[in-house]
């Protein structure tokens, strides 16, 4: 019978990662000690390496196994057309870094209002030198988006979503609800990669405490890649939006934590408060 780790399994458990007593959504945490804390990461390749580097730079011990690939759109020259022609659009909103990376060589930006989801994105938006129209703190999920000022009075402008292939419709359905006119430039795909676990589960009692998801589709791309093992679904996961919780718990997660952010630095904040705030438990017990 497969073993799971030790360090979180101690009758201790939580809904949601406690918040760093400054509070915030930055930078936060510059230096911690995760103190070995085996983590697994399932971003993309492309994308992991700057949450890898992170956690081995704090004490912590990385796995890297990405359970999602992000390859070009279907149609390029389609696709190259409906960027060229966003000038035509009131308002650009990206959904991930990903949409940024595919879109900025051919993307057509002038007098657009530009929306983020997620701290990431906002981030490798303003690398590009993209302003964009969030304020410093706002949580951005497309709830929350949904929920600014900006984006209430939507009667007769033009939108256009820049997202991979499928991908929720609550942001576009709600915009035409309140009006507006929406496109969507799918300018990427998103896959399951074909990989085996066979070596990642042998050794997942040893190496893997706990699990950094970031989508919907990364968690349901983990447990097919692992054969819906026990062993996952009996291993922390953190995840990044309360949606993201209830998904993981109706794929039979047991301990799921929020984090505060999509950003290197917010996850890394969630890792050390969890194992700090596990171990303050284990010397109260």
């Amino acid at each position: 019978m497969t073993r799971v780790p030790t360090r979180f399994f101690n009758g201790f458990t939580m809904n949601n990662a406690p918040t760093h007593p400054e509070g915030g959504r930055g930078e936060g945490i510059q230096q911690c000690n995760l103190r070995g804390l085996g983590v697994l990461i399932t971003r993309p390749r492309h994308q992991a390496q700057p949450l890898y580097n992170a956690i081995i730079q704090n004490g912590g011990k990385p796995v890297l196994f990405p359970t999602i690939e992000i390859t070009p759109p279907s149609d390029p020259a389609l696709c190259k057309q409906q960027l060229q022609n966003a000038i035509n659009y009131d308002d650009l909103i990206f959904i991930s870094p990903n949409a940024v990376r595919y879109a900025i060589a051919d993307i057509t930006i002038d007098h657009q209002r530009i929306f983020a989801i997620g701290g990431t994105t906002a981030n490798l938006l303003q690398h590009n030198k993209i302003p964009h129209h969030l304020s410093p703190g706002m949580k951005t999920d497309s709830e929350n988006l949904l929920a600014s000022p900006l984006l209430v009075d939507m009667q007769g402008r033009r939108i256009l979503i820049i997202r991979g292939n499928g991908g929720r419709e609550l942001l576009g359905d709600t915009l035409i609800k309140r009006g507006a006119l929406v496109d969507y430039a799918e300018v990427y795909q998103r896959r399951c990669p074909d990989v085996d676990a066979t070596s990642l589960l042998q050794n997942w009692p040893q190496d893997i405490e706990v699990v950094v998801v970031t989508s919907n589709a990364i968690t349901d791309n983990l447990l097919h890649l692992c054969g819906n093992d026990p062993v996952v679904q009996q291993t922390p996961l953190v995840v990044i939006s309360q949606r993201m919780m209830k998904h993981a718990k109706q794929r039979g997660f047991k301990n799921v934590y929020i984090s505060e952010g999509t950003t290197k630095s917010e996850i890394l904040q969630t890792l050390y408060h969890l194992l700090e705030t596990v171990e303050d438990a284990d010397v109260m017990q």
